[in-house]
């Protein structure tokens, strides 16, 4: 029987802004008689956050906190002059200069300003912020610090199982059957394959290899694209990419085109007719890879062409991906296949970019 759980109904932002102001005002020095445990949680919080922002230690004397104040998450004051502030995201992604404005807010009061970014939901790492944020405060290290916790506040407890709940979820990918997984699952299953092609090691550029849930009218679906690379169809410059349709289905793309300098023309069934066959042709070479047309070409900025699936003499041939037999994923297999896909990309680029 699943016990009630208090995150369960409380999913908001605002409800996590809460719960870390109550263990941040627990590591107040004057209450560490009245709960040791609970100051000892607070204490370990604020100091997991002062060693990720800030390079000396801090002997706190005196710790206010603050919620929803000038807009702020939350705002932590050390000793009255140090102004430390949570930007606290589960789902959601950072609005542009957001950091910036609350830290010169702050900078008006206070001679040191500090930014955390806190994030419990899953995120590309193409997506995490990378200016004005001085320490980051994950979803695992949230974890780390509770699991220290041996007291009994409900609070604290529901928060932690709620937090490990989503952390199992997303990493079930590795040990439960593919046609099985959830969007949390799949989600745990774009950032293990961002790692191992190496998509978060990459310079930012125009068109950001990444992943992301895009909705729609079916109700959306969660998408990873990545290995964009330049193309000339019939005069037109376009890019041509790799697409990942929730986990299973494995695309190849055109779009983003100009011609004659008229840029983001739309693609036309002529130049997708053109590219299945440069991939068909090319594809001998990987002999591991199935080229096939998608259902149906359909213009548009971009445009889907082919479906790249295993040969039809493997197991699960309708999808790219290697399994074992009780269907969880093979991902060393998996990870041959994506990589052979990305050459054959890689190939027609070479071949057809003037």
């Amino acid at each position: 029987m699943e016990k009630p759980n208090l995150f369960k109904h409380a999913r908001s932002e605002l409800a996590q802004d809460a719960v870390l102001a109550y263990i941040l005002e627990w590591a107040k020095p004057e209450l560490r008689d009245v709960n040791p445990k609970m100051n000892k949680l607070g204490y370990l919080l604020l100091t997991e956050m002062t060693s990720k922002s800030i390079s000396k230690e801090i002997n706190v004397k005196k710790l206010t906190i603050n919620t929803q104040h000038n807009h702020i998450d939350v705002e932590i004051i050390i000793n009255g002059e140090i102004a430390m502030f949570i930007e606290d995201k589960i789902d959601g992604k950072l609005r542009s200069k957001q950091i910036q404005d609350y830290k010169n807010v702050l900078r008006k009061k206070y001679k040191y300003v500090y930014a955390i970014y806190a994030k419990t939901g899953n995120e590309s790492c193409v997506n995490k912020p990378k200016e004005d944020i001085d320490g980051f405060l994950y979803r695992t290290d949230i974890l780390d610090i509770l699991g220290k916790y041996d007291g009994n506040n409900s609070i604290i407890t529901n928060y932690r199982e709620h937090l490990q709940a989503i952390e199992n979820e997303t990493q079930s990918f590795i040990h439960i059957p593919y046609n099985e997984w959830s969007p949390l699952a799949i989600e745990g299953y774009y950032m293990m394959l961002e790692q191992i092609i190496g998509l978060c090691d990459l310079p930012s550029m125009e068109y950001q290899p990444m992943w992301e849930y895009v909705a729609n009218q079916k109700g959306g679906y969660r998408l990873l694209w990545w290995n964009y690379r330049d193309i000339t169809i019939n005069d037109a410059k376009c890019k041509i990419y790799l697409q990942i349709e929730d986990a299973k289905k494995l695309t190849v793309r055109i779009g983003y085109c100009t011609l004659a300098g008229e840029k983001d023309v739309r693609t036309t069934t002529g130049w997708m007719q053109t590219v299945l066959r440069w991939l068909q042709e090319y594809s001998k070479d990987f002999p591991e890879l199935q080229i096939k047309k998608v259902g149906r070409f359909r213009a548009g900025n971009t445009s889907s062409v082919a479906i790249i699936s295993k040969p039809s003499n493997e197991n699960n041939h309708l999808t790219y991906m290697s399994t074992y037999e009780d269907g969880r994923l093979n991902i060393r297999k998996t990870q041959q296949m994506l990589t052979a896909a990305g050459k054959l990309i890689d190939t027609l680029s070479k071949k057809y970019y003037i």
